[in-house]
């Protein structure tokens, strides 16, 4: 939030608004920023739509502010007509529809739909009415529908702990894989736990060795890396997800062990994918900040846009990025973690007192949301030629540009909100 003292006007950008010392509406001037949210947000005002309450900004129409709430990184609308919600990032707008029913998601692929178009996409996709897979045609959905009859749909819990539930595996690791789950687990991680596994090998294409190196190393393949070896099939994969649910209507005849012992591949991704990734995501931030960060101006890339170069006030930037790493710093005072050694050997990763950790982590959360609001402020906002800020790490004697460290911030502040709700449920 700006400071009440601090007149200045930052340029606008694209959908980001104006700054809240004029009401283009009624061509008032304010001196003081309580002075702009009260005229705004009067409950008799004509010029509510011209204001955003959460990024406290003006526009100079009601049609600008529909832009800003469209386009805006912090805004994640409904989108029905009618239903005015708005959350902070895209798993809140995944709840809200989830509970208001707003749009209803298609379980084959993990794509919202409202209701007038919900029966054309099943329609498309010849999706199973009742785990949503989506089949061949409409001879193979009927064949599959009819499994259901002898065998009631399956529930399976995501193994991110974020707590939801799908009708299919399949549709368990979309969602895994689209970054959407609060455990922060990705493709890439989904991919790389599966390589661990000491048969791997066998569920890749030709040239294994070469592939299976590539996915170790974090690199993407340049092909399909999974391959079906039911009789007669050979069919490829880009994703994990991709290659269960081909298992799950197969007419080939191969299907992952759901057996538990330790050579199943599913039991493999169970008992490691979150946990890796987890203290993956826990160990690289303790290492990074484990002597303290510097916050630096850095000029814009090319020459010519250096001459006459706004550049962001590093000094008034310190403070919310010194919060932030303090923060993280308390919360990891109670955090035990070892990573896995083999793919036999789990991983460790417990909070000593989670009540009392969940209160040390709700400080980090405030903390790193004035950060992101600061460094929106300093940097995105303001005109353009414009320099950066990068945060050196004192520990490992390397850097990344702010944006990046915000955003591994987020990552460990969503895995460790799993983490301990998580762990208070055992």
């Amino acid at each position: 939030m700006l400071k009440e003292k601090d007149n200045e006007k930052p340029e606008s950008g694209p959908y980001k608004g104006e700054p809240w010392n004029r009401c283009y509406n009624c061509n008032l001037y304010f001196t003081t920023l309580p002075a702009a949210r009260a005229h705004f947000t009067a409950p008799a005002s004509h010029c509510t739509d011209f204001w955003c309450r959460r990024c406290e900004r003006v526009f100079k129409s009601a049609r600008a502010r529909e832009e800003h709430y469209t386009h805006n990184w912090v805004h994640w609308r409904c989108g029905v007509d009618g239903c005015t919600y708005d959350g902070w990032t895209v798993g809140a707008q995944e709840r809200h529809w989830r509970k208001s029913g707003h749009k209803v998601e298609c379980m084959g692929c993990q794509s919202w739909f409202e209701e007038e178009w919900w029966a054309e996409h099943v329609a498309a996709v010849s999706a199973c009415k009742v785990c949503g897979v989506h089949c061949d045609d409409d001879d193979a959905r009927i064949e599959h529908e009819r499994e259901h009859e002898t065998e009631p749909a399956a529930v399976h819990t995501c193994i991110g702990h974020c707590g939801r539930e799908f009708p299919t595996i399949g549709g368990m690791y979309i969602h895994l894989e689209s970054g959407a789950c609060d455990s922060t687990i990705t493709s890439q991680d989904v991919t790389r736990t599966f390589a661990l596994h000491p048969h791997a090998e066998m569920l890749l294409v030709a040239d294994r060795k070469a592939v299976l190196q590539l996915i170790l190393t974090g690199e993407e393949p340049l092909i399909a890396p999974f391959k079906c070896p039911g009789e007669q099939c050979g069919e490829v994969f880009e994703r994990f997800s991709g290659f269960l649910q081909h298992a799950e209507t197969a007419r080939c005849g191969f299907s992952f062990s759901r057996s538990g012992d330790n050579n199943s591949m599913l039991t493999h991704m169970d008992t490691h994918l979150f946990l890796d990734t987890a203290i993956a995501r826990i160990s690289r931030m303790e290492g990074a900040i484990r002597s303290g960060i510097q916050v630096l101006a850095i000029p814009p890339e090319h020459p010519r846009e250096r001459k006459g170069a706004t550049m962001p006030n590093a000094d008034r930037m310190r403070g919310f990025f010194a919060l932030v790493t303090k923060s993280i710093q308390t919360c990891m005072r109670e955090v035990i973690f070892t990573p896995s050694t083999t793919d036999e050997a789990r991983g460790v990763l417990k909070i000593r007192i989670p009540r009392a950790f969940a209160r040390e982590l709700g400080e980090l959360e405030r903390a790193y949301e004035r950060a992101m609001k600061a460094y929106a402020e300093a940097v995105l906002e303001v005109r353009q030629p414009h320099g950066d800020l990068i945060v050196y790490f004192q520990a490992t004697k390397a850097s990344l540009p702010a944006w990046e460290f915000l955003r591994d911030v987020g990552q460990l502040v969503r895995v460790m909100r799993v983490t301990v709700e998580w762990q208070q449920t055992l």
